[in-house]
């Protein structure tokens, strides 16, 4: 019982995983606020209406700096829809092109 509690106790000190990113929604923020919001958290998801497809919902993870793109990310810059601007630029998450080991 004892190893139980330490275990325990160990798995809560973990790291959280990127399970616990904010999310907030583009066209409620100005561009100014979404970079503050991407410099406090580091890296954020944003979500917004398709402007093709008004019924669809798109969102991506968005950083702050290149390097706090997941393991295995990289970033490239982008523009999200923001209260005051069609094209807030951002930094988007992608994944690494190429199969290489």
């Amino acid at each position: 019982m004892k190893a139980f509690g330490i275990a325990l106790l160990f798995v809560a000190t973990l790291p959280v995983s990127a399970a616990a990113l904010s999310r907030y929604e583009s066209t409620q923020l100005t561009c100014s606020r979404i970079q503050s919001v991407l410099t406090q958290d580091g890296s954020a998801i944003l979500r917004y209406r398709s402007t093709r497809n008004p019924g669809v919902v798109l969102y991506d993870t968005y950083a702050a700096q290149a390097g706090q793109c997941s393991y295995g990310g990289r970033s490239e810059l982008a523009t999200v829809p923001a209260s005051d601007t069609n094209a807030c630029k951002v930094l988007k998450c992608v994944a690494k092109k190429g199969g290489g080991r």
